[in-house]
């Protein structure tokens, strides 16, 4: 019998105040914590621009992931090879987009994103226009931490 690891991965939006503005969760079968946070990431940038957001501040607290998209050339790893160059193109489009990294305190509110979608029933990937009432104690941490 194989087993395979589920990932979750998750972000949202907010404004410049830490309001939420939407969010998202999603599960896969198999990946890295590297790949399933670089999905994220991407995900949550085509949701601004699917928004209309066009100055972004990305917070992630994977070091690895924020040093290999400010860095030029090839990832090593090249599973993940394909969504990096997808970042990449993404960032570097008609519009301002500051990638940093933050401590996991900052990002806590992502984290149980992340988290809950793991625990997904039936579906891989879910789109949230307001707050699980579970986030709201959360949004307000990350606000004062990051905002």
């Amino acid at each position: 019998m194989v087993l395979f690891e589920i990932m979750g991965g998750g972000g949202l939006l907010r404004n410049h105040t830490g309001k939420w503005l939407s969010g998202f969760m999603f599960k896969e079968v198999g990946g890295s914590s590297f790949g399933a946070q670089a999905k994220a990431l991407h995900v949550g940038l085509r949701l601004a621009w699917d928004h209309g957001y066009r100055k972004l501040v990305c917070n992630s607290h994977n070091k690895e992931l924020v040093r290999t998209l400010s860095a030029s050339g090839s990832v090593q790893d090249q599973v993940h090879d394909g969504t990096v160059r997808e970042i990449r193109e993404a960032v570097n489009g008609d519009w301002r987009v500051d990638l940093s990294w933050c401590r996991r305190e900052g990002l806590v509110a992502a984290d149980w994103l992340a988290q809950t979608g793991a625990m997904l029933l039936g579906s891989i990937f879910r789109l949230l226009e307001f707050p699980p009432p579970e986030l709201e104690v959360l949004l307000l941490r990350d606000s004062l931490w990051v905002g």
